[in-house]
């Protein structure tokens, strides 16, 4: 019965296909059961690509399951790509702290960041978001929670992107001179921070 499920799984979508501009999402949303049975499939295949603009939709709708589901034992490599756009120059955007809470919740959740801008052939240097994502996710949980957000923004298309941080209210300037250094002693220099 299980094979036939998968089977009907796999002819239902392509699963090179970017999953939150098809039908993966829906059928995630008929019951528990094949919310369950699927989303376990379709993560078990190794090969999700998403796009940058639906990264925190596609964690969401995938990896944070109802609370009766539990998909921590299932490893989840997931692709990141920009979107394939006919237009050359696009504003990019993103909240790594969406992402990382996320990451911090699945252990087995790795991320692929693939930006190559559309019209290219090379991916863009993407050492920055690795290296932010990875001092995130290593954080401790007191640190991690003085983010309020910690945006990617980048304009234009070079995708050169600068981390705007802003940190919750009750933080102090000692705060933001306590976690800056972190990030300009890995090599990320463009970065501003602000107490929100």
């Amino acid at each position: 019965m299980t094979e036939l499920r998968n089977t009907i799984y796999e002819h239902f979508i392509d699963l090179e296909a970017h999953p939150c501009t098809g039908n993966a999402t829906k059928l995630l949303w008929i019951n528990r059961q094949i919310r369950a049975e699927f989303g376990s499939f379709y993560l078990s295949q190794g090969n999700a690509t998403v796009y940058f603009d639906d990264v925190v939709s596609f964690l969401r709708a995938f990896i944070i399951p109802p609370a009766n589901l539990v998909y921590e034992e299932v490893a989840c490599k997931i692709r990141v790509e920009l979107c394939k756009c006919d237009s050359e120059c696009k504003n990019w955007e993103l909240d790594m702290v969406d992402v990382v809470s996320i990451m911090r919740q699945f252990p087995l959740l790795s991320i692929e960041w693939n930006l190559v801008l559309p019209g290219r052939s090379e991916a863009c240097d993407h050492t920055d978001i690795a290296t932010v994502v990875s001092v995130l996710n290593n954080m401790n949980n007191t640190e991690f929670e003085r983010f309020a957000s910690f945006h990617l923004q980048s304009y234009g298309k070079r995708f050169d992107g600068h981390f705007q941080i802003t940190l919750k209210s009750y933080c102090t300037e000692q705060d933001c001179d306590d976690i800056l250094p972190r990030f300009l002693r890995l090599g990320c220099s463009r970065l501003s921070i602000s107490v929100a």
